[in-house]
């Protein structure tokens, strides 16, 4: 096809290669080997096609939406997530203009674009588009469907990322009625385990333990739904300082997990992101957090690519682990690649991304070494400008990463804990809900395209 193509630039201009471009982009998108050759093509056929002459037709929609999505998938690929989200809104702006005001399948297409707006930790922005969703989906098939039970349950995420926990405890109650309703076991016994995790974070640990306890009955003995029970035991008893209780929990549910280790991968990786956090916690000892933890970067690497905003996170916290040891070229190794991976998945200007940036910037200090890193210089300048505006306008600190190199202070010790299970909390509930973090289904217009 690539020969061919080369045939057709000798004898066409750049507009009437537009199709063209877009069929070998797909192709290559397809083939998903060469995401910066597919961005080229799918760049060409934009251009070409996105003219003040062909807008006006519905027509070329279509294409347009096929165009925009391959652009999407190839910036995802490219671990470019905040240039993505530009084309998935276009995306769906071409399905307003194409589809039924307030159809089903919009409804479809916000969620759609919720879940790239999970990928970079971005819940303000994804929030209306989430309430949009939900409100086509009850308008088309009423309060007591899956899809509004779905939504529901997204938002609870959505409000756990902004720490309104009352409200993510509301939503997940209203989701439960309606999975009951409908009888669907799984997607129930996932909400009382979301409920139970709320609670949890709460405070009203002896009624998470209540939950717990009636949903392990329903779980079978050797899957992954009853290990990640047991951690979660594990957590309520930990805050209620039942370290010995709490330290069983976490034995049971390791148990279970090594059996799982090559039937499931993914969920094996979250467990045990979330296992050291516990065993710190309970003894500060770290040094049997480690393992876990590198296991849980290996695990995940596997799953989402060495990219994936979640491995940064493991490393932020390696590199807190080796700080509590007293080992700072180990220390400064750790965030250095945690600041690599941010860089990468979230976007330089994402607030975790600045935030790894100073802890660098600390990690060198410690060692003697000079940082001569331009982009991390200018990280550290956004920071500077961020603290400025907090001060100003009298708002919080963000709620992700916290300043790690304060490990004197109690009160970053427990942000140390605190962010990084925040960032695991979301990963793992929106796993449940089956969001993923690369945009791999198309939507309708592709097909349409297809036969182009």
């Amino acid at each position: 096809m690539l020969k061919a193509f080369k045939d057709m630039e000798a004898s066409f201009d750049e507009r009437e290669l537009g199709l063209a471009c877009l069929k070998l982009g797909l192709k290559l998108d397809q083939k998903g080997e060469d995401p910066e050759k597919t961005l080229s093509f799918a760049n060409r056929a934009l251009k070409a096609l996105d003219r003040d002459d062909n807008r006006v037709l519905d027509d070329i929609r279509p294409i347009l939406h096929a165009v925009q999505l391959e652009l999407a998938n190839s910036k995802t690929a490219m671990g470019r997530r905040e240039e993505a989200l530009v084309n998935l809104r276009n995306c769906l702006e071409i399905k307003e203009m194409t589809l039924e005001k307030n159809s089903r399948e919009i409804g479809n297409a916000n969620r759609d674009l919720v879940v790239a707006y999970v990928a970079v930790l971005n819940f303000q922005e994804a929030l209306p588009f989430c309430l949009k969703a939900l409100e086509i989906h009850k308008g088309q098939l009423g309060n007591n469907s899956v899809e509004v039970a779905h939504d529901k349950q997204l938002l609870g995420v959505f409000y756990t990322g902004l720490e309104e926990h009352e409200k993510a405890l509301d939503q997940n109650q209203l989701s439960h009625k309606v999975l009951k309703n409908w009888g669907l076991s799984s997607n129930l016994l996932r909400a009382k385990i979301d409920a139970s995790n709320i609670q949890i974070a709460l405070g009203k640990y002896e009624e998470a333990i209540n939950t717990l306890k009636d949903i392990v009955q329903q779980t079978d003995k050797e899957s992954e739904d009853r290990a990640m029970v047991f951690i979660l035991m594990a957590k309520a008893l930990c805050n209620q300082e039942k370290f010995a209780d709490s330290k069983m929990c976490l034995q049971i549910a390791s148990g279970i997990l090594d059996k799982k280790e090559a039937t499931s991968p993914v969920e094996v990786s979250e467990a045990y992101m979330e296992i050291p956090m516990q065993y710190e916690t309970m003894n500060s000892k770290v040094q049997e957090a480690i393992p876990y933890l590198e296991s849980a970067a290996e695990r995940l690497k596997e799953c989402f690519g060495s990219k994936h905003y979640g491995v940064g996170y493991i490393y932020n916290n390696l590199g807190a682990a080796y700080l509590e040891l007293d080992r700072p070229q180990s220390v400064a190794q750790m965030f250095a690649v945690a600041k690599e991976i941010m860089d990468a998945s979230l976007g330089p200007g994402h607030v975790d991304t600045i935030e790894s940036c100073q802890n660098l910037s600390k990690a060198y200090s410690a060692i003697g070494r000079r940082f001569g890193d331009l982009g991390l210089l200018m990280c550290l300048g956004k920071q500077s400008n961020m603290s400025m505006q907090r001060r100003n306008t009298g708002s919080p600190p963000p709620p992700l990463m916290g300043l790690l190199m304060e490990k004197k202070e109690a009160k970053s010790e427990n942000q140390k804990s605190t962010s990084f299970r925040l960032a695991l909390e979301l990963h793992r509930r929106a796993s449940l809900l089956n969001v993923r973090f690369v945009v791999t289904t198309r939507l309708h217009p592709v097909d349409m395209a297809r036969g182009c």
